[in-house]
């Protein structure tokens, strides 16, 4: 049985693959990135950690109006913001409160127990994705805090916070760890993997088997002038997402 495709990889392949214009595909990962932080709200999203206002363990409105510069602009109206803040508000005043090591009912206990700099690159990026996933499932209302029943989803009365905007949300507070899901992402996973993947499980192990993936993108960060802050996982959204949607040659 042929070794399954890294399509990660293929991205920012620097011997060929490219679209026609350009040689390789590296080349045209640069071009599209270039054209994408010049012109583009999306880097809006991509927190400077070096900034005093900066809190990777609080969830704030900074951050629903960071998603909504990411085509996704309901994050930003006001019914939306204020069902959604005052509920991670309380959350935050309550884990504050809480002395549980291992607390499942608060989403800022589980925040704070993942590194700021956990990275999906790292050995123990599975162990972190799973403390991501059950934050995942606490928002979306399986938790058991009795402030928790239902989660965001039903404070809206709609699922608009879906798994675009959550896994959005998520990649803000660890830019380094979480792939966001949106309809790109989950279709290059399918191809990859099949339907039944888990599908950060699934990227996880393409950007931990990827030969000198991390190499080549910070080669691509550097021709294209990306900022420095922007994280190898933000690098790859970018240039899989703006390649998908019509930019260089599709794959």
């Amino acid at each position: 049985m042929a070794p399954a495709r890294n399509l990660i990889t293929e991205y920012f392949d620097t011997t060929g693959n490219g679209c026609g214009r350009h040689a390789t595909a590296a080349a045209c990962a640069t071009e599209l990135l270039a054209t994408y932080v010049a012109t583009s709200t999306g880097p809006l999203f991509d927190p400077r950690r070096d900034e005093p206002w900066w809190d990777p363990n609080v969830i704030s409105i900074a951050d629903l109006f960071s998603v909504g510069a990411l085509a996704m602009p309901a994050f930003t109206t006001k019914r939306f913001t204020d069902a959604v803040l005052p509920f991670f508000t309380a959350d935050a005043a309550a884990s504050d409160r809480c002395d549980a090591p291992t607390c499942t009912e608060h989403v800022h206990c589980m925040l704070r127990r993942v590194p700021a700099d956990a990275s999906i690159f790292d050995e123990d990026a599975a162990v972190h994705h799973d403390t991501m996933n059950d934050l995942w499932t606490l928002l979306r209302g399986s938790g058991r805090g009795a402030n928790r029943v239902g989660g965001i989803d039903a404070l809206l009365e709609t699922n608009q916070f879906g798994q675009a905007g959550l896994s959005k949300l998520l990649a803000r507070k660890r830019p380094k760890l979480v792939p966001i899901l949106d309809g790109v992402a989950v279709a290059r996973v399918i191809r990859s993997a099949g339907p039944d993947a888990c599908e950060w499980c699934t990227i996880r192990r393409e950007c931990q088997s990827s030969i000198n993936l991390r190499d080549r993108i910070a080669t691509v960060r550097q021709h294209a002038r990306a900022p420095h802050w922007m994280s190898d996982l933000r690098v790859i959204d970018v240039v899989v997402w703006a390649t998908d949607v019509g930019g260089c040659a599709s794959r």
